[in-house]
């Protein structure tokens, strides 16, 4: 049990890492973002960018590790946005323990102004959105 939780963790550590990295390439465009890597176990790689998932800024992996992602299009757009009117929650599914996603899956959409994603019991994701 203990093993299983640590590599839960580790995973889901990984996932927080890859994530965070998919934020500062969707927020900056640039070739090189400057990022050291000081632990030769862990690699930065993008696995998922625009047009698959455009603008995220929230996500949660259950305890299933199945990942969420909330992708913001209503909160503050520029006049000029040309991406979906409503925001929505993505996940994505693999094959095996750690490889890159391979198919990515609409779990809500039309949601208004959301902010972040939070995991319940077993099968809840809650959203937290702005008040209009």
């Amino acid at each position: 049990m203990i093993k299983t939780t640590i590599f839960f963790r580790l995973r889901s550590l990984i996932y927080l890492v890859v994530f965070s990295f998919l934020l500062c390439s969707c927020a900056s465009k640039k070739s090189d973002n400057n990022i050291k890597i000081f632990d030769d176990n862990f690699n930065i790689e993008l696995v998922v960018e625009d047009p698959i998932i455009r603008t995220p800024i929230g996500m949660v992996i259950d305890d299933q590790d199945m990942l969420y992602v909330l992708e913001s299009h209503t909160h503050s757009p520029p006049k000029d946005y040309t991406g979906p009117a409503f925001d929505r929650i993505l996940t994505c599914s693999t094959t095996d323990d750690m490889s890159k996603p391979e198919s990515w899956n609409v779990f809500a959409d039309s949601l208004q102004i959301g902010m972040n994603l939070a995991i319940g019991g077993v099968g809840e994701v809650f959203l937290t959105s702005k008040k209009m």
